[in-house]
Formats: C-alpha cells, sequence, structure tokens
C-alpha cells in the first residue's frame, strides 16, 4: 500500500459518513413542515443536499481506492467527526440567513421579555459550529440564549438527541 493512499482511503470514508449525515439533516424538515416553518424546510432540505452532494463528490472520486486498514480507523473516526461537525451546522447557518427577521420573531412566545429570536446567533458559523457539536455529542449545551425562540425545527435537531443517530455509525 502506498503512503498517499492512505488520504484519499480516508476521504471515501469520510464521504460515506457525510452520505448518511444528509439524510439524519433532512429528518427535522418533517418536523419543521408539521409546525408550518417553511423557511426552516427549505434550510433543512438544502443543507442535506449540499452535505449528501459533498458525500457523493468525495466517496465516487475515491470508489476505487481500496478498503480501510486497522490503521487508518483513528484518522477516519477523528476526521469523520469535524466533518460532521462542520457540515452538521449548515441547517443553523442556512436558516439563520433565509429566515426574515420578521419570521424570526414569530418565534418568539408572547410572555418573556427578550426581544430577538436566538436564530439571530447562528448567523455566526462558529455559533453553529459549537451547535451542531454539542447536538452530535448530545452535550445538550446550546448557542441558542432563549431556545423557544428559534423554531420546532431547528430546536428538534439542535437540542433533541436527533444527533445520537450520527453516533450509531
Amino acid at each position: 500500500m502506498k503512503r498517499s493512499n492512505t488520504f484519499k482511503i480516508v476521504l471515501k470514508q469520510v464521504g460515506s459518513l457525510l452520505i448518511l449525515l444528509g439524510f439524519v439533516v433532512a429528518i427535522p424538515a418533517i418536523i419543521a413542515a408539521i409546525y408550518t416553518e417553511w423557511y426552516s424546510v427549505a434550510g433543512f432540505l438544502l443543507s442535506a443536499l449540499i452535505i449528501m452532494g459533498t458525500g457523493l463528490l468525495l466517496f465516487k472520486g475515491f470508489y476505487h481506492v481500496e478498503e480501510p486498514r486497522f490503521n487508518h480507523s483513528l484518522i477516519i473516526a477523528a476526521t469523520g467527526w469535524l466533518g460532521i461537525a462542520i457540515l452538521g451546522g449548515l441547517p443553523f447557518l442556512i436558516i439563520a440567513f433565509i429566515t426574515p427577521v420578521d419570521v424570526m420573531n414569530q418565534f418568539i412566545p408572547n410572555d418573556v421579555t427578550y426581544t430577538f429570536s436566538s436564530l439571530v446567533y447562528f448567523r455566526n458559523p462558529l455559533h453553529c459550529f459549537f451547535e451542531s457539536m454539542s447536538a452530535y455529542t448530545t452535550t445538550g449545551l446550546s448557542m441558542a440564549v432563549h431556545e423557544p425562540s428559534v423554531g420546532k425545527g431547528v430546536l428538534f435537531i439542535a437540542i433533541s438527541p436527533n444527533g445520537s443517530a450520527v453516533q450509531g455509525l
């Protein structure tokens, strides 16, 4: 085995993880549709397509590379988790930018004192990365200051055990 194949082997395996992540990211679109959060539905579906497309490019681009060996496992796991955390933050970022502020403000409960939706925080890519990492590692931490103000679909992926589906991969 050539040393240069390691990089290709890792990218192929990370691609397969990203394809699965694309399906996981599409699940909250159902929740968002039930609650008629159409901007969130669009954000989840667009994110799922981008993530699956990236995964397919990596997987198909390195399809004929040999199967991984034991010595590849650690780098595949580390690179896979990093890829999942980075691209898993994409729905938060896309939804935060495509949702108009007046629609965001509709997510704010009536009996509270804060005046803006926590969805605004997800316009920072670093917050999206943190939210994604905490969702997929099921730590329960959130960048949302007021969780109810982000919408049901975003709340589902950020705070529910939805991320644990990726852990089973």
